[in-house]
């Protein structure tokens, strides 16, 4: 698997980032953010990859909450070497993806929310454990190989 070094990072924006304050919310509720992140990879030509990291609260019904958000980031990575540019090494970028988008959507929501109205409450999202979303999307292109 190749490593952060192999990629360029081209760019990195986000598509939609919606924040929403809870009026009702009372700090005193106590408060636990959780969050779902789903992940696409779409390889272009010439060793291009875009990553597409979408990360929501995961509130349930009825509980407390401070903030509800919904996010939406890309990344376009080129490979560095031309000479792979023809193999597939859409884990490689995919895992480099996610990493530098994630923490830029964990910084940006930390510091919109550590300035609201409940700033106690404020969203830093728990690190981003990648081996379940690797073993998805792995599984995912495996079948799709399979189909073509």
């Amino acid at each position: 698997m190749l490593g952060a070094c192999d990629f360029t990072l081209l760019r990195n924006f986000y598509s939609d980032f919606m924040v929403t304050a809870n009026p009702e919310f009372e700090v005193e509720e106590g408060f636990e953010s959780r969050y779902k992140a789903e992940v696409q990879c779409i390889r272009r030509e010439n060793g291009l990859y875009v990553i597409q990291l979408s990360i929501a609260d995961d509130n349930e019904e009825g509980t407390a909450w401070a903030y509800s958000y919904q996010i939406q980031g890309f990344a376009y990575l080129k490979l560095v070497d031309a000479a792979i540019h023809d193999q597939d090494h859409r884990e490689s970028a995919t895992a480099y993806g996610i990493q530098v988008l994630f923490g830029s959507i964990r910084e940006q929501l930390t510091l919109m929310t550590a300035r609201g109205p409940w700033k106690d409450a404020g969203v830093n999202l728990d690190l981003c454990d990648l081996r379940p979303i690797m073993k998805d999307l792995t599984e995912r292109w495996a079948r799709e190989a399979k189909e073509a």
